[in-house]
This record gives C-alpha cells, structure tokens and sequence, in this order.
C-alpha cells in the first residue's frame, strides 16, 4: 500500500509538491489516498483528503478471519485454511503476477497498517447501506481525529456511485 501511495504521488508536479494538495479515494482506492496523505503529512504538506467507502485494512483482517471460520465451519477447509495462512498463520507466497484482483488486494494489504495522522482535514462518506457504519467511524475517528468530517450518502457500496445516488455524493 505505501508503494501505490508513492506511485500515485509520482504524478504530481514540482509545484503540486508543495500542497496544499487534495486526494480522493474510493474503496480500497481511500486506503492508498489515506497512505499518501499520510505520507504527504509526514512531509508537512498541507494535505485534505475524501475517502468514499472504504474499510480500514485491519477490519478487512477481521472480516477475512471471520470468512476463514464460517468457512471452515461449512466444512470447506481449504478456504478456511488460506485466509488463516494469508493473515495470521506464516508467510504468504505470492506469485510474482496475481491471478486475480483479489489476490493482489490481499497482497497489498496484508502487512500494512496505518497509522494515525495529523493535520489532514478529511471527509469520509458512506454509503447509508454499509452494515458496518459504526465500526468504519470508529476506526476512521482513531486515524484522522478531529480533522474528520462524516457524510453519508443514499445506496450501497455499488450503487452510491450510480445515478442518481452519484449526484448525493457530488453533493457532499
């Protein structure tokens, strides 16, 4: 995750460098924009950050936990078997080219965690069906502090980006 940051902030120019800069994340996209705002903080660069919809990497941990026992619960061990390897049990071999996009999620994520950041003034938005509302604000809260401003928009992970649910999150 903090090499996409570092690729993602790759692009910006000379002048961009010295901020005020502002990013955007959606999904797994929030955890790359949080890193490089971290990252741009750590550089005292004013930095102001939207994060749509995404779960802080630990509570993604959990939730890949909670997958690995309800599956080796039903039986299905070797489901149950890889989430416990990926997260807690040993090392990860991955191959050199993922053979698909979950794969290279759960490469990316699997040793990062963030870290609080100050002096970032960020916005999360979240879709109002996300069953896990509270946790991602609590979490958010820890990372961001008094900087974060919550919104919450119509739709689910998917469909608040759609008409006419997309024109909410304009808004916000």
């Amino acid at each position: 995750v903090g090499e996409l940051a570092k690729m993602a902030l790759a692009g910006l120019s000379v002048d961009e460098r010295s901020g005020p800069v502002a990013l955007m994340g959606y999904s797994f996209g929030g955890i790359i924009a949080f890193e490089a705002a971290s990252q741009l903080a750590r550089q005292q660069i004013p930095v102001s950050l939207i994060i749509i919809d995404s779960v802080p990497v630990w509570l993604d941990r959990l939730r890949h936990l909670r997958t690995a026992w309800q599956a080796a619960r039903r039986g299905n061990l070797a489901i149950g078997q890889r989430r416990l390897v990926e997260f807690f049990g040993g090392p990860v071999r991955m191959r050199p080219t993922p053979r698909s996009v979950e794969e290279a999620y759960l490469s990316a994520v699997h040793d990062f965690t963030p870290e609080p950041v100050e002096g970032v003034q960020a916005l999360l938005v979240l879709s109002a069906e996300n069953p896990a509302k509270a946790d991602l604000v609590g979490e958010w809260q820890l990372l961001l502090g008094a900087g974060l401003i919550i919104a919450e928009v119509d739709g689910n992970h998917f469909t608040m980006m759609r008409d006419p649910n997309v024109a909410g999150l304009a808004r916000k």
